[in-house]
């Protein structure tokens, strides 16, 4: 990866940049890298989305709309 790292007096930057004051009128070290480009990392990131599809038990899908509310009412019904 190329870079460019220098020393340069904080007046010259002053046209480019709303420098602090305590970086004003003193010599201040500039490094500049290039930016990573971001396409190339979502192209890498996989989605997990529908990777347990095989696994699913079709026969068993209607029955989730309640299945939170029945196994509490299942586990607590004594108490």
């Amino acid at each position: 990866m190329e870079y460019l790292r220098t020393t340069v007096n904080s007046n010259e930057l002053s046209t480019l940049f709303n420098l602090p004051q305590g970086l004003r009128n003193r010599d201040v070290e500039v490094i500049i890298l290039p930016v990573e480009n971001k396409t190339n990392e979502k192209l890498l990131a996989h989605s997990a989305r529908g990777s347990l599809k095989k696994y699913a038990n079709t026969a068993l899908i209607p029955e989730e709309k309640g299945a939170w509310q029945n196994a509490v009412e299942k586990k607590y019904a004594d108490s």
